[in-house]
């Protein structure tokens, strides 16, 4: 909320947050994943299997980081809305970081 108040003091009409992360930052199968591309190995059987393994790894933990960010996000574009403040979500680069595209849209 302190960045809400800065934004408004400035007289900020968007104010952009980062949702946070799910578990472990980053997940090593992120780590290996980006290894494996940089070397030129993303076509490859264990590219795919690694993948699986992180999708696997952040779906099983991400529950209470997601419902932690839907709290959070909730409150802060209701006090956002008394301030006249539009609040947008920052696009993230690691696997772990919240959110996914999917998780942008409503349930």
């Amino acid at each position: 909320m302190h960045s809400l108040a800065t934004a408004a003091e400035l007289g900020a009409s968007h104010l952009v947050v980062h949702l946070g992360e799910v578990g472990e930052r980053p997940l090593s199968q992120e780590r290996e994943l980006w290894r494996m591309f940089d070397a030129g190995e993303a076509s490859s059987g264990q590219f795919a299997a690694t993948r699986e393994e992180a999708v696997s790894v952040r779906q099983v933990a991400a529950d209470p980081y997601l419902a932690a960010a839907h709290k959070s996000l909730e409150s802060l574009v209701a006090a956002a809305s008394t301030h006249g403040i539009v609040i947008g979500l920052e696009n993230r680069l690691s696997y772990h970081q919240i959110p996914l595209p999917d998780e942008c849209i409503a349930k």
